[in-house]
């Protein structure tokens, strides 16, 4: 029987995410990034409506509802990989936890998006 390291695991990891041009959005960042290195990363970045009026005339826009905090799910290694690299992705670090980065179980993962 083997055991799965933890640099092996696959789990959440909570990233900052701050664009860094026009339109840069994190999903077409994670889709080059899984194309170019045959992964398979999964991203949760969960969004609201806002109803805006300007001028009289109402718009429906998207707002992020996390600020500028995204879930990106694959092992350590491939998320070191993508926060290595300048596309705006960055570790947050869990200070109050014995790992570095800030991690998320899939169980509390799937009770977030079921409210998100």
């Amino acid at each position: 029987m083997t055991t799965e390291s933890k640099e092996d695991s696959i789990c959440w990891f909570v990233l900052n995410y701050i664009a860094t041009g026009f339109q840069k959005q994190a999903n077409k960042v994670v889709d080059t990034f899984n194309l170019t290195y045959d992964s398979s990363l999964e991203l949760f970045a969960p969004t609201y409506v806002v109803r805006e009026t300007k001028n009289g005339e109402v718009k429906m826009k998207t707002a992020n509802l996390t600020f500028h905090y995204v879930f990106v799910k694959g092992t350590l290694e491939q998320i070191k990989q993508l926060c290595r690299m300048s596309n705006g992705f960055s570790f947050l670090l869990d200070r109050c936890s014995e790992e570095r980065y800030a991690v998320i179980s899939d169980r509390d993962m799937r009770n977030f998006k079921t409210i998100a």
